[in-house]
């Protein structure tokens, strides 16, 4: 008896799944149908699930319905794929909304009568109205009302950990993840290079910095205009200066690095990502692989110009919008309007080329990016229509506010020499402004083909999410020796752990203990178990990388029982996960030392 199937709201539903799910439901009075994403008796996870078939279109038995945008060839294929390994089982129901293919066959029977088939969603709605006139806005709307965003964020880690696990992944990296590094944001970096427009004399230059928000003002509030002006203003004075020197002079600190880069090198480290598209200047990333041991030309390639794209093997590092590294020469890099209507009015230009290749035969991760960006916006929109697809397959790590101090911003600024009461804040009206505004962002990310991962901390939340979709293990890369070393010193402190506080059953005085010794023995091991438990899962992800770096296929048999004569035999004797871990040290000790 397989286990019971945990029933999903339907607020976790797409917008297409929730009609198939309205129209089911209303014609099959009494239905139980369950979904999306199940899947815990289900030996594979897909939409929607009616465990009892379903009545009118003459489904008996337990039946999974897969909802599709859009029916292709290479869809057909997976489903018949599917159908042919668990279609003794199930019947498969395929509801499509567009479809490109011509003869294939919409009904199929198979020798265990179990059904595969194909339903036009116009047919299966038929005439009559029903709950799903509702419009798409509307829906999206009434889920974010009616849902725990933090709640539909685990959903979507599980989607995105799929989505890893499949493989064929990019991440696009914005400069949220150089301003983790306390690089200077656009306005910091605009408010520097003012310093260099000399034709001011040194008071005036310093009056003129200080009007860098009123300059932007009359630039339109746009970073790449005022840029265009600096660079304008700086060639009145000097003709001969090169704008991106002068950026590489503004661009730097002493900080290299921050969690979220650690994190990230990680990814690459472990190859999780088969390339990673930047639109930032700045060099980080590659100063964090070199601090773990990747080599530039070996392990990745940065590149930045179109040439540079040919001749390599190793994962890519694009900077679209060209690099300026810490030390050494300075490329061209897009930081003006000018700039950059000149990469983007080329649609075959390398950049676009190599971004809408990723985001259309890849997952990709978006991070530190706003999603503002005009010409990846176009370029998620082509993506889309170049595969036919309303799918979510990218995933985007976007910073939303925190409730209580939503719309509470804009007043303080405004009012910014009055005190004002959160108290005579309408929480009413500010939760339901505060929901319709990410329901309307998450409904335009869905058109746009993402799913958002929505977080409120930046330096904590986001490595965090990071590494749970990612699946990184801190101990992936570290020289074996050390890890090794490592390993035995925490299985040590598990051992010393067990016998103070749990092992205690041949203790002579433990028929002396008072009560207030027994009293003070469990306060200590209750406040020391989570040190215990995060021990323990140090060590197992410890011994199992280094079990995954052995080369079993390589051992003989006569290798293999010289190993065993140099392992201790524990027999009966072992108690606790510290002898445990010890026997698996040991072993794997061996086979690096033999």
């Amino acid at each position: 008896m397989g286990k019971k199937v945990k029933e999903i709201s339907a607020e976790f539903f797409s917008y297409e799944e929730f009609c198939v799910y309205e129209i089911i439901k209303e014609k099959n009075k009494g239905i139980n149908i369950i979904g999306p994403k199940i899947g815990d008796d289900l030996p594979l996870s897909l939409g929607l699930y009616a465990p009892d078939g379903i009545p009118s279109l003459g489904l008996k038995g337990k039946t999974i319905v897969e909802v599709k945008n859009h029916l292709s060839f290479a869809t057909i294929k997976d489903i018949g794929i599917l159908f042919d390994k668990y279609g003794s089982e199930y019947n498969f129901l395929i509801v499509y909304f567009k479809v490109s293919v011509t003869n294939y066959q919409p009904l199929l029977t198979n020798s265990e009568g179990r059904k595969l088939e194909y339903v036009p969603f116009k047919e299966l709605k038929g005439k009559k109205k029903n709950r799903t006139e509702k419009g798409k806005s509307d829906y999206y709307t009434e889920k974010t009302k009616k849902s725990d965003w933090k709640q539909e964020r685990e959903e979507l880690i599980k989607k995105a950990q799929d989505a890893v696990s499949l493989g064929s992944n990019a991440l696009f990296l914005g400069a949220g993840v150089s301003m983790s590094a306390k690089m200077p944001s656009w306005k910091e970096l605009l408010k520097g290079l003012m310093g260099e427009v000399k034709q001011l004399e040194t008071q005036t230059l310093d009056a003129f910095k200080e009007l860098s928000s009123q300059i932007l003002e009359e630039c339109g509030d746009s970073n790449l205009i005022m840029g265009r002006f600096l660079q304008t203003a700086i060639s009145l004075y000097d003709n001969k200066a090169v704008f991106s020197e002068l950026i590489q002079k503004y661009l730097y600190n002493d900080n290299d690095t921050s969690q979220l880069l650690v994190n990230l090198a990680r990814i690459i480290q472990q190859k999780k990502v088969n390339e990673v598209i930047t639109y930032n200047f700045d060099d980080l990333l590659e100063q964090n692989l070199t601090k773990i041991s990747l080599t530039d030309s070996i392990d990745y390639t940065s590149i930045s110009k179109d040439a540079e794209i040919k001749g390599h093997n190793t994962l890519p590092i694009y900077h679209v919008h060209g690099i300026i590294p810490k030390e050494g020469p300075v490329d061209t890099v897009v930081f003006s309007e000018e700039e950059y209507h000149k990469r983007y009015s080329t649609a075959f230009h390398w950049s676009n080329v190599e971004q809408l290749h990723a985001l259309t035969r890849m997952h990709c991760f978006f991070v530190g990016l706003s999603m503002t960006d005009p010409n990846l916006r176009r370029l998620l929109d082509a993506a889309k229509e170049m595969n036919k697809s309303n799918e979510t397959n990218h995933f985007a790590f976007l910073k939303r506010k925190k409730l209580e101090k939503y719309c509470l911003s804009d007043v303080n600024k405004t009012c910014r020499y009055v005190h004002i009461s959160e108290s005579l804040i309408d929480k009413k009206k500010q939760k339901d402004i505060y929901d319709l505004n990410y329901a309307v962002l998450e409904n335009i990310f869905v058109e746009l083909g993402v799913n958002v991962i929505w977080y409120e901390d930046h330096e904590v939340e986001l490595p965090y999410l990071l590494s749970q979709v990612f699946g990184l293990t801190q101990y992936e890369g570290m020289d074996k020796k050390t890890l090794i070393s490592l390993c035995d010193n925490l299985i040590i402190r598990i051992k010393k752990f067990e016998v103070d506080y749990l092992l205690r059953k041949d203790n002579k005085n433990d028929k002396e203990l008072d009560f207030m010794q027994m009293y003070k023995m469990l306060k200590t091991v209750k406040e020391k178990a989570i040190e215990y438990r995060e021990m323990i899962s140090e060590v197992r992800d410890m011994l199992n990388v280094l079990s995954n770096g052995i080369d079993f296929d390589t051992m003989s048999e006569n290798k293999i029982n010289e190993i065993q004569k140099k392992v201790t035999h524990y027999g009966n004797n072992m108690e606790g996960y510290g002898d445990f871990f010890k026997l698996w040290l040991d072993t794997v000790r061996v086979f690096y030392e033999s």
